[in-house]
């Protein structure tokens, strides 16, 4: 992309910095190719400039700083003050499109590796983003064993299954998308991230995947519309298979995405199991690859029982599944989300936007149910179901009691969390 604007791309780094570190280099990825889209985007003359340096050095513990800097237009002083929030856009005078969901997971990424992250900006004369995370020098053993595998499967030791291969995960709930990241690495994947269609396609442009994990309904581009046009891609990249991943659960939905060339289909919230069943049959060589049908996970309650405030049984295998000190990041996400959904949610019920009433719904019945929130869930998509059949007055009472359900649920889950805390 910067070649095509012809920007000057430079990368480089402190010639102290051990050539070998032990770190998670996914997410280091990941932040890096976030800040330095961002800066590509924004900046129509001179120079990107990538950097790694080394901060400071005790033993085999090292602190490294990654900056991404650029000529572009800046950002104003009042854009800055909410930068790093989810769903944070430019002002409009900047001529663009897009969210700042990437600046937020960024920010999520960089404090799961126990690290800071900051920026300073200049309208008019550029931009500064970096981050600080702590780094440490692998042993000699540890070198010699380190190595590449190709995409598929492998047994462990201990019956269990360990993934292999490059997965692009497309959400455009960010509390979703840090529940699905911390599901795919456990299985052993690397795993890039994406907000809409749009990135998912410009993704796969820009590199191959293994597997692509597609949420259906997301702005600017939805999921069915991205797979489109993935599929007009050349060479193999246009038969990556794509993963429906949606809280659409109507009779006759998983016919109809798969007709629009979507390759399976896993039902929100996603359970482990069936989440691992399909991508081994997606990664396993010279499979004949038959669609299979997604089934229903053991436990999902029952439609004609009452829902709870809090599914502590979703929750709980939600934490065993991504790893318990993933645990405050996850719910500090959501609950962050669920002030956006609410916020969105009022936005829309007093300028009486159905359209956007219906999207926000749709999102928040999704997020909260992967977080076991199963009255907000329900109350969400009985919402959804009257915007999509434009009753316009059951959907703004539903939409005037979502603000009391969701305290009721941040009660709960403040509750939840101080017993998490316990155990971490």
């Amino acid at each position: 992309r910067a070649r095509e604007k012809s920007l000057a791309l430079h990368i480089d780094s402190d010639d102290s910095i051990p050539r070998h570190l032990v770190g998670d280099a996914g997410k280091i990825r990941q932040v890096l190719m976030n800040l330095a889209g961002n800066a590509v985007k924004f900046t129509e003359r001179g120079e990107v400039r990538i950097r790694a340096s080394l901060l400071s050095k005790d033993g085999d513990q090292l602190r490294l700083r990654f900056m991404v800097s650029d000529s572009g237009i800046g950002i104003s002083t009042q854009d800055q003050q909410s930068l790093f929030e989810e769903f944070w856009s430019l002002s409009p005078d900047y001529h663009t499109t897009g969210t700042g969901l990437g600046l937020a997971i960024c920010r999520n990424l960089v404090g799961i590796m126990s690290g800071s992250i900051d920026m300073e900006s200049t309208p008019g004369k550029g931009s500064r983003f970096w981050f600080d995370i702590p780094l440490s020098v692998p042993s000699e053993a540890a070198l010699a064993d380190t190595g590449t595998s190709a995409p598929g499967v492998q047994e462990e030791s201990g019956g269990g299954v360990n993934l292999q291969g490059r997965v692009l995960l497309a959400d455009d709930s960010p509390a979703n998308l840090m529940v699905g990241v911390g599901m795919l690495e456990r299985l052993g994947l690397q795993v890039d991230t994406v907000s809409n269609g749009l990135e998912a396609v410009d993704a796969l442009r820009e590199r191959p995947y293994d597997v692509v994990l597609m949420d259906i309904a997301m702005p600017e581009m939805d999921g069915i519309e991205a797979t489109r046009e993935i599929r007009k891609l050349g060479g193999d990249k246009a038969g990556t298979p794509v993963i429906a991943m949606t809280a659409h659960v109507m009779k006759g939905d998983r016919e109809k995405i798969l007709a629009e060339g979507l390759d399976d289909y896993i039902c929100k919230p996603v359970n482990v199991g069936e989440l691992t069943a399909r991508l081994q049959h997606w990664l396993t060589p010279d499979s004949d690859r038959p669609g299979g049908d997604a089934t229903t996970p053991p436990g999902r309650r029952d439609k004609d029982e009452a829902p709870e405030v809090l599914d502590k049984a979703v929750l709980d295998q939600l934490f065993e599944d991504t790893g318990l000190d993933l645990a405050p990041t996850l719910l500090d996400a959501f609950l962050k989300e669920l002030d956006t959904r609410q916020e969105n949610i009022r936005q829309a019920r007093e300028a009486a936007n159905l359209e956007q009433i219906t999207h926000e719904s749709h999102a928040l019945k999704s997020c909260a149910a992967s977080y076991g929130a199963s009255r907000l869930s329900e109350i969400a998509a009985r919402l959804e179901a009257a915007g999509r059949s434009s009753a316009a007055d059951e959907a703004m009472g539903l939409a005037e009691a979502i603000p009391a359900e969701i305290e009721t649920t941040r009660e709960a889950f403040r509750a939840f969390s101080a017993r998490i805390a316990n155990k971490t």
